[in-house]
């Protein structure tokens, strides 16, 4: 899940982004990769976040908290659907069984965000799925 909402300067976010990153699955030498692709993902200048099947926040990344106004530890704690806009929620579920489905392989879909503050977040979100090499969804 990426989501972009123009520019803001996210460098001063207090602390890492929060929730568990997918396993290394590298080992010897392969582990600086995966260790540069944590920061690239940490550090990314749009908001990304691993959601699993049920919609729950696995790991979110700085600027994912800036756009949505919450810590990573309070959104690792929700679900999309928790924060969505209700007039949007059930579009964005329906592309989202359409790709666990397997009949899309990502959608883009521009929705609305609650902020705890009480203001509305409208966003551009693309989502795309991956797959284990049986093409079972891994998360």
């Amino acid at each position: 899940m990426a989501v972009d909402r123009g520019k803001t300067d996210t460098r001063a976010a207090a602390g890492p982004a929060h929730g568990q990153p997918p396993a290394n699955p590298r080992g010897g030498a392969e582990a600086g990769a995966y260790a540069f692709e944590r920061e690239s993902f940490d550090w990314a200048p749009v908001g990304l976040a691993y959601v699993d099947r049920c919609g729950r926040f696995l790991h979110v990344n700085r600027r994912m908290c800036a756009l949505l106004g919450r810590g990573a530890a309070e959104l690792v704690a929700l679900r999309f659907q928790d924060i969505t806009h209700p007039d949007d929620l059930a579009g964005d579920l329906d592309r989202m069984v359409q790709l666990l489905a397997g009949a899309i392989d990502a959608y883009t879909f521009d929705k609305r965000y609650l902020r705890p503050d009480g203001s509305v977040l409208r966003a551009r979100l693309s989502v795309s799925l991956a797959r284990a090499a049986d093409g079972s969804p891994l998360h």
